[in-house]
């Protein structure tokens, strides 16, 4: 978590404040004992307190230990999403396999949905 918030810090640092700046983060890495929606709570409150304006929420792909994950990640990222928007209170978006035409209007609709506040 500590290279995540020095990296984010001088990026903001760099750029200023006039410029949006997002940080894409793994939810969960769908290990036992891992990285999971808690833990990117709190890595995003530390984010948005450093001026983070948006994560962008991702899944799976980090550590060979979780082998191949049965579940949705659209709804895995979906879901996080909203969870961290709420409890973190930073704008949040969801980053992965949610796909264009149908599946696509449905997940956008998920996220507003879930997320209780539109997304632009």
């Amino acid at each position: 978590m500590r290279s995540a918030l020095s990296i984010a810090c001088a990026v903001r640092q760099a750029i200023g404040d006039h410029i949006v700046l997002a940080v894409r983060v793994s939810v969960t890495d769908h290990c036992t004992d891992g990285w999971n929606v808690k833990q990117t709570v709190v890595l995003a409150k530390q984010l948005k307190a450093l001026c983070v304006d948006l994560i962008n929420c991702s899944s799976e792909g980090l550590v060979l230990c979780a082998g191949i994950s049965f579940m949705n990640p659209t709804a895995i990222q979906i879901e996080s999403a909203g969870i961290i928007q709420r409890e973190a209170g930073v704008a949040t978006g969801a980053h992965g396999l949610v796909k264009p035409g149908r599946t696509g209007f449905d997940s956008h609709r998920r996220v507003v949905n879930y997320n209780g506040s539109g997304v632009h």
